[in-house]
C-alpha cells in the first residue's frame, strides 16, 4: 500500500510521492474542527476525504484548463469559446440538458477583462459552499 522511502516521503499506489507529515497535519486540523460535532469517525473521514478530493480535483482542473488555452488567452475568453464550440457539437436530440447548458449564458459571462484568479476563486467557492452545506446537514442530523 504505502512504502516509506529513505528521505521520509511515502509512495502510494499511483507512485505519487506524499508528504506524510503535511497530510497528517492537514487531517489533524480537519479533525479538530469536526471534534465539535457528533459525527462518528467514518463520517469525519468521509468529510475530510470529500473536501480533500474536491481541492485536488479543482487544482488539477484549473491547471489543465490553463495549459489548454492559447498563449495570452484569459480564462473568461477560453470558457466563452469552449461553450460556443460545444453548442455546435452537442446534439440536442441526444443530450437535451447538456445542449441547454451550453446554449445558456453561463459561458458568456464574465467580461473578458475579469482576472483569471477571480473566476477560479468564484468557481472554487461555489463548489466548496455546496459541499459544506451538505456537511452541515449531516452534522445537524447527527445531533451536534
Amino acid at each position: 500500500m504505502w512504502a516509506n522511502r529513505a528521505d521520509g516521503a511515502t509512495t502510494g499506489w499511483s507512485g505519487v510521492e506524499k508528504d506524510l507529515d503535511g497530510q497528517i497535519a492537514w487531517m489533524e486540523v480537519g479533525l479538530v474542527v469536526l471534534s465539535r460535532t457528533r459525527l462518528d469517525w467514518a463520517h469525519k473521514v468521509g468529510v475530510l476525504t470529500l473536501i480533500s478530493g474536491y481541492v485536488v480535483q479543482s487544482v488539477r482542473q484549473h491547471s489543465d484548463l490553463a495549459e489548454g488555452r492559447a498563449e495570452g488567452q484569459g480564462q473568461a475568453d477560453a470558457e466563452r469559446d469552449y461553450g460556443r464550440a460545444l453548442v455546435r457539437l452537442v446534439e440536442p436530440e441526444r443530450f437535451p440538458e447538456a445542449a441547454r447548458l451550453f446554449s445558456s449564458t453561463l459561458f458568456e459571462a464574465p467580461p473578458s477583462d475579469t482576472p483569471d484568479a477571480t473566476i477560479a476563486d468564484a468557481d472554487f467557492t461555489l463548489g466548496l459552499d455546496l459541499i459544506l452545506d451538505g456537511v452541515a446537514v449531516q452534522v445537524e442530523r447527527s445531533g451536534s
